[in-house]
This record gives C-alpha cells, structure tokens and sequence, in this order.
C-alpha cells in the first residue's frame, strides 16, 4: 500500500496526485509505509528511535532519489553555511591576534620610552655643576742631606785653609770657629764642630722653607687659572648637556603620549570593532548549528555520514545518478564505502583539499566551493578592514570615543541571508515533523 508523504492519505499505486491534499507524489516521496525491522540485540536502519522529530518519515525519503537529492541539498547548503562562518571566525581571530601583537608591541614601546625618560630625568638630576676641588699644597719643609754636605764641606775647607794657612778672611772664619787669638783648647774644638754643624744645617732649612712658600705660591697661581678655566668649560657643557637632555625628555614625552593614544585606540576601537564582529559571528554560528542539529535529528542521515564531505559526496552520486537511494546494495551509503576502502575519496577537508588532483570526479566539485567560499571570505574581512580603519579615523581620541563604531554592512548582510536560509531550512524541518505526525 502507498501513501501521500504530504498528507498521509492512502493512495493507488497509479495515482501521480493526492486526491485529498492535490500533492505531487515526489515532493517527498511516495513509498510503502515502512515496517519496524528487529532483530536480537541489534537496531536496524528502520527500528531508529520511534519518538525523535520525523523518524517514522525517514523510510519515506531515504528510498525516494527526489527527496534525498532535496534533503542533502538543504544538508549540504546548512554544513557550507557553517563553514563559511567558521573561516570569518577564523579570520576574525587572527585579525584579532594580528590586533594584539600590535597592541602588545605599542606596550613595549611605550614601556622603552618610559625608561629612556626616567634614565634622562635621573641624568638632569644628578648633573649638577661640580665644584671644583683645589688640590691642597702638602708639600712640607724637608730637609736636603746634599745641600747640608756641601755646606758642611765648604764650611770645613775654610776652617782648615784658615787654620794651617793663616790666610785672610779664612783666618777670620777658623778663629771665629776655635776662639779669638787662635789658641787651640777642648772648647774651642768643641765650638767648632758645633758650628760646623749647625750652619749648615740651619741654611738648609732656611732655604727650604724659602723654596716651600715659593712652590706654594706657584701652585695656588695655577690653580687659580686652572679653576677659571675650569668652570668656563663646565658651564659650557652644562649648558650643552642639559639642553640636550631636556630636548631628550621632550621627545620621549612626545612619543610616550602618542604610543598610549594609538594603543588606546587599538584597544577601544579597532579591538572593539573585531570583538564586535565576532559576537554577531558566534551568534550567527550558533543559530546554524542549532538549525543543522535539527536537521539531522530526524535521522534521515545515519549519523555516521553527517558533515561537509560526506553529504556533499553523496549528494554528487544523486545529481551524478550515480546513486537513487541511501540504503540498499546500490545505495549511496555503501558506494561511499566502496569509494573510501578503494581510496577515491577523502574523508576530512583537510586532506581533500592537501590532493585535490586524487579526488574522484564527485568530490572535485568541493575545493572549488571552498575556494569560493574562502575568496568571499577575504572579501568580507577586506570590509572589516576597511571599517576598522574608518573608525580608528573617526576616533583620534582613543580614550574617549567620538562616534559610535560602524560595523561592515557587508558582513551584516551576509549574516542575514544566512538567517534567512536557516529560517527556510526550519520550515523544511517543521513540514517533515508534520508529516511524520500526519501519517502515524
């Protein structure tokens, strides 16, 4: 017996059109109804979860190429949706880290500055004009032992050409050594070696305190000059020095200030504007998965065989014809196992876009999608560029914002028409619920 998969109504196995509902009879999918299967232990294909949304349809589409085609159509349509907005979060991440190191690297820089300035503040403080030591005259009075000997030497050759020879003034000075008359006595030797010493030695010292008062007055003269020329040269580079240090401080100030407001515009502006377009993107990826989860619930796809590759593969085998069915010998479930053991597909998209040369003729038409997929994507983030930079523009001041950041109308309407389709992809839900409630 053959029922309407729009309506559930019982129909001849002649019939093209609902006689009560009007249907097509391949909208859907015109079929037995189907008969729970079991076996010890073991759930069939058809003895799926009796209560998940549209189980008892499933037999219904799975042995309908039509309806098959239809529903990995809308699979296949729900998967690249969601892999078009996980590479823009992708490129929004990077764009975000991108934004980061920048940010990081203006901290650094701001932070290289801040010590360049305080080692430059350090400097003018502690240059201050050094006053000038006057080095202390320690020279002392000493005593010339050579200067004494020849004294003591000359003063003994008078003596004794005075004392043998008779012979004026050298008389006067051995008399005046011995004693008036010229008598020789104890005394007189006496005296005269005391004089002979002590002469001497006092015309030594009176010549080196004569050579030390004169040395003093030498050195404290050039000092004095030293001094003079001394300060002229310090208060030249002083001047120099700290005209250079301030000009220096000046600069790092500058700098610094300018490095903390582009590092605050990064944060507050171009940051924002990404963070911003991640949270619509989260919000966008989140409504599809939620939407895909609902598609696949109604376990017309053996969960084994969900996602981008598979479903885009087997949809090739239907629109290849390759395939008119999912189940069966000649299903499309057991030529993609063929296919896989004799290595003509790829399972994951990694490897199937690394060799896409290898891939069997219904798998090729996957990395041109991704390439499409992927050119629109740096088209998009060319928009988020471009806003990016418009609002670090309208935003000079990075501390306290001028305007209210613009978002990319590309990507919003990107977002939109990805809401759009999960909404017409929720009423193809909604109607295969429905019929599976209608016919049981």
């Amino acid at each position: 017996m053959k029922y309407c998969s729009k309506c559930g109504n019982i129909l001849k196995e002649e019939d093209v059109f609902c006689s009560s509902c009007g249907a097509k009879t391949s909208v859907f999918g015109v079929t037995e109804k189907p008969t729970l299967k079991k076996k010890t232990g073991v759930m069939t294909r058809n003895t799926m979860d009796p209560d998940a949304p549209g189980a008892r349809y499933t037999a219904a589409i799975e042995k309908n190429a039509v309806a098959v085609t239809e529903y990995l159509k809308g699979a296949s349509d729900l998967e690249w949706q969601i892999y078009k907005m996980g590479q823009i979060s992708k490129e929004l991440m990077m764009k975000k880290d991108a934004c980061l190191k920048e940010i990081e690297k203006e901290a650094e820089a701001i932070q290289n500055y801040k010590d360049k300035a305080a080692q430059t503040e350090r400097k003018i403080k502690d240059y201050k004009k050094q006053d000038y030591r006057r080095k202390v005259f320690n020279k002392k009075v000493g005593f010339d032992p050579m200067l004494f000997l020849k004294i003591f030497g000359g003063l003994l050759l008078v003596f004794a050409i005075g004392g043998f020879a008779s012979i004026p003034p050298f008389s006067w000075v051995f008399n005046l050594f011995v004693g008036a008359g010229g008598t020789i006595s104890g005394l007189g030797i006496f005296r005269a070696i005391v004089l002979l010493l002590v002469i001497p030695a006092v015309v030594v010292m009176i010549v080196q305190i004569i050579k030390y008062y004169r040395n003093k007055a030498e050195h404290e003269r050039n000092e004095d000059e030293a001094t003079i020329r001394y300060e002229e040269e310090q208060d030249r580079l002083e001047k120099e020095s700290l005209e250079s240090y301030n000009n220096d401080l000046n600069d790092y100030r500058n700098i610094i200030s300018q490095r903390e407001n582009e590092k605050a515009r990064l944060e507050n502006v171009l940051l924002k504007t990404i963070e911003d377009e991640r949270t619509a993107n989260k919000a966008v990826i989140a409504e599809a998965q939620e939407t895909l989860e609902k598609y696949y619930s109604n376990q017309v796809l053996f969960p084994k065989y969900r996602g981008l590759v598979p479903v885009n593969t087997m949809l090739a085998y239907f629109q290849g014809g390759r395939a008119k069915e999912l189940t069966g010998h000649g299903g499309a479930y057991n030529i993609y196992e063929n296919d896989l053991k004799q290595g003509l597909i790829a399972t994951q998209l990694e490897v199937l876009m690394a060799n896409p040369e290898a891939l069997s003729d219904y798998q090729k038409p996957i990395p041109t999608k991704v390439g499409l997929v992927d050119n629109q994507v740096a088209e998009l983030m060319d928009t988020v560029q471009k806003v990016g930079i418009d609002n670090l523009t309208n935003n000079p001041n990075g501390f306290e914002l001028s305007k209210k950041l613009r978002h990319s109308r590309e990507l919003e309407a990107c977002y939109e028409a990805v809401r759009s389709g999960l909404r017409d992809h929720m009423e193809y839900i909604d109607e295969i619920n429905r019929q599976a409630r209608h016919w049981f």
